[in-house]
């Protein structure tokens, strides 16, 4: 890892955001990661700084494990986030 950015969930990525992060990675040849939501919403459109950004990245699976799903469960009924 050489470096990072942090943006806010479901940012919409601007050209300029996208340029950005392409001329640092280029200028530290470096390979540019995502997670794999965040890659899913970056558009495809050829002749762009978005459309470049999602080609030259690659998206990072994200798993949740939970250990005592039953505790989970509970927390969401309690919440009344999930039925009985």
């Amino acid at each position: 890892v050489i470096a990072t950015h942090a943006f806010g969930d479901h940012n919409r990525y601007t050209e300029r955001e996208a340029r950005k992060l392409l001329d640092e990675a280029e200028a530290k040849k470096a390979m540019l990661v995502t997670t794999a939501k965040d890659w899913e919403r970056l558009p495809d459109v050829p002749g762009t700084a978005l459309g470049e950004l999602k080609h030259r990245s690659r998206p990072l699976p994200v798993v949740l494990k939970l250990h005592d799903e039953s505790a989970i469960t509970e927390l969401l009924k309690a919440r009344k986030l999930l039925g009985s």
